[in-house]
């Protein structure tokens, strides 16, 4: 259930999902403790799961509902009355169980998070309206429980999530601009029903509580301030408990737990629990990770695994420990003081991982500088440049192998990696650097492209990664775009220019032109984007529709110049603030190509601003987001000394500051030539 105040009398009313029925029910609270039925309405079959936040913006807390036999979550609103209304359904093709609600990319919209039985999160952007396809990150499978918030101090939030069959909790780290740091896996409760985050040793972080049925305890998991959460500390329950509940029930201001099991009928109240274990007899174990080619400290994840432990007390959860390592600061692990023997395994992105075996000896014939100095061990790591990406190209109808088929694979800013062909069985290979969204598409005569993006990192070591590509037969009606491509500044023309027609799937089809800036290329007829970036000219990006009879169209070229400037489109940063937001990186990415095209040349980033708002504000604002742009840009490889970041605030609109859509052209970023 949950307890809400829907129609703002100040009394709490209650909300509950009948799975039988497929209703959502409410009951109005009198401010007396009487909780008499209200209404209902009825959602999608199968509600399993019932979760808040305001959706619609108005002050009210909505309602959601995942519903798992229909495969939706199903959004409620609030009205003015106080009862619930219909908002918006959304599919979750992934047997949903369980959902959360925050403001992940931090717009002031809640963002929703959905878990379930097939192995990912679906992660749903309040700014998008909660339509179009949802955000998908690998996970593993039967998630019932889930909650969000700032785990390792970074402002972000963070997802943690329960598995009901898989006996662990999995943590996703927010890296910001949409993306996601590996998922960490670690042990916990046998069948997780429920997940809180919160502060329970009252430290100043967030620490995780779950419930777990199976074997009838609660497990609390302790935060270290910088996102590494302990073992589990197990506090028995109830017999088969489904439901957890967090409260100060006897108002010392700590948190207590409740938990609600079905085999003994019973509500099971733990007060004032403490989850610290009492101090064991202890060894250290620490150490350090070093990449083997520098000898400098890497950032990565350190795991302990005692094999004896888990022979003594006859579960892996009780013999794991893991942690992050930052550099600066040892790794640290101890145990209890007698025989063991020890996995120490450190892994980082980019490197295979590294690992070390040590045997202690009974707590009798241990030496004396161990027992009081531990043990020091450092993991050398050595760096993995390039995986294996390979696979098969065939006949999307046949099924037959493509011999001689062309297979281009670019990174996310369209630098080629590799162009090859494929052998008799179709079959091409190549090392692959690792990274983000690089793109792999596949061309053969009398056939449709084919294209896929993906992402290649340590968890694909060592066997790399296997993609095939089936390549329809071409389309009987094709038409051709030809034309001339020139200098917009002497109208001479231009050969060797890379000209991408982009169709609506998303799908990028390459024509180059030939001496005398001639092109011409024959694809099927519909909308295209229309994009060109070549070194010593401005890039260039417009959209054309082709019609079946074809087109002649010639593509004008902005050379560069010292002091020329050009208006960066669809850079998009937070409501008064200088965060770039996720929609902008694909615009960022053609300025990451264009200058990686002209390695020479030197540019001024600067941030305009409209009037409104103070002269100081605003100048400082605009200046802020100038840098922002500029930090993008070096943390993807481009040298800082090339760029500089300027705001001018409202100093230089390039209209009236008088009506709306003159105050947009006014916010704008700008890029210039300062130097060849």
């Amino acid at each position: 259930p949950l307890v809400l105040d829907l129609n703002r009398d100040e009394a709490m009313d209650v909300v509950v999902a009948s799975y039988a029925e497929a209703k959502v029910g409410w009951h109005w609270g009198d401010g007396r403790g009487n909780l008499p039925f209200t209404q209902s309405i009825g959602v999608g079959k199968g509600p399993h799961h019932l979760f808040s936040a305001d959706w619609d913006g108005d002050g009210q807390p909505d309602v959601g509902v995942v519903c798992y036999d229909e495969g939706t979550v199903h959004l409620l609103r609030t009205g003015p009355s106080g009862h619930l209304q219909p908002y918006k359904v959304l599919k979750a093709p992934i047997r949903p169980r369980t959902a959360a609600a925050a403001d992940i990319d931090r717009d002031g919209k809640p963002d929703l998070v959905v878990g379930g039985e097939d192995p990912q999160l679906l992660i749903f952007y309040g700014k998008n309206g909660y339509t179009g396809e949802p955000q998908r990150l690998n996970a593993p499978p039967s998630i019932w429980a889930l909650d969000v918030g700032d785990l390792n101090g970074d402002r972000r939030p963070d997802i943690v999530a329960g598995t009901y069959t898989g006996s662990s909790i999995v943590t996703f780290f927010n890296a910001g601009f949409g993306r996601w740091e590996e998922p960490r896996v670690q042990p916990s409760g046998n069948y997780n029903f429920t997940l809180y985050l919160g502060d329970f040793d009252k430290d100043g972080d967030l620490d995780v509580v779950t419930v777990s049925a199976r074997d009838h305890v609660i497990n609390v998991h302790l935060n270290d301030g910088r996102g590494s959460l302990s073992d589990r500390h197990r506090i028995g329950t109830g017999q088969w408990p489904i439901a957890l509940t967090l409260a100060d029930v006897n108002g010392d201001d700590n948190v207590d737990f409740l938990t609600t099991s079905i085999h003994d009928h019973a509500i099971n109240v733990h007060r004032n629990i403490p989850v610290t274990p009492p101090k064991p007899v202890l060894i250290t174990i620490q150490g350090r990770l070093i990449d083997g080619d520098t000898g400098q400290e890497v950032a990565g994840n350190v795991s302990l695994v005692d094999s004896t432990a888990m022979e003594r007390a006859g579960a892996s959860e009780e013999a794991f420990q893991a942690q992050r390592f930052t550099p600066g600061k040892p790794f640290r692990f101890q145990v209890t003081g007698g025989r063991h023997i020890l996995l120490l395994k450190g892994t980082a992105p980019g490197y295979p991982p590294a690992e070390a075996r040590l045997v202690l000896p009974p707590l009798k014939n241990l030496p004396d500088s161990i027992r009081q100095k531990g043990i020091y061990r450092d993991l050398v790591l050595r760096r993995i440049q390039r995986l294996r990406v390979w696979g098969y190209v065939t006949d999307a109808e046949k099924k037959t192998p493509l011999r001689g088929a062309t297979v281009r694979l670019t990174t996310q800013s369209g630098e080629v990696i590799a162009e090859l062909t494929t052998d008799a069985q179709g079959q091409y290979e190549a090392q692959v650097p690792l990274g983000l969204n690089h793109r792999l598409q596949g061309e053969a005569q009398g056939y449709d492209p084919a294209w896929q993006v993906f992402s290649l990192g340590r968890e694909h070591y060592p066997q790399g990664l296997r993609i095939d590509l089936a390549l329809p037969p071409a389309k009987a009606v094709r038409s051709c775009l030809e034309g001339l491509v020139l200098n917009q500044a002497t109208q001479a023309p231009i050969s060797g220019v890379q000209i991408i027609l982009i169709d609506p799937a998303g799908g990028r089809r390459r024509v180059t032109s030939q001496n005398g800036g001639r092109f011409k290329g024959c694809v099927p007829p519909g909308p295209y984007q229309v994009e060109i970036i070549h070194k010593g000219f401005f890039p260039y990006r417009d959209s054309i529709v082709l019609p079946e009879a074809g087109l002649q169209r010639n593509f004008l070229l902005n050379p560069v110049a010292t002091e020329k400037a050009i208006v960066l489109r669809n850079i998009y940063f937070d409501y008064d603030k200088a965060t770039l937001r996720p929609e902008s990186i694909e615009e960022l990415e053609r300025v990451v190509k264009f200058l990686q095209e002209n390695p020479t040349l030197r540019v001024e980033i600067s941030g305009h601003t409209d009037s409104d708002g103070s002269e100081a504000y605003n100048l400082r604002l605009s200046q802020a987001r100038a840098q922002a742009v500029v930090d993008y840009l070096v943390s993807r490889g481009i040298e800082g000394g090339r760029l500089i970041a300027r705001g001018y605030g409202e100093s230089r609109p390039v209209a009236p500051n008088d009506t709306p859509e003159n105050k947009q052209k006014n916010r704008r970023t700008e890029l210039k030539i300062l130097g060849l």
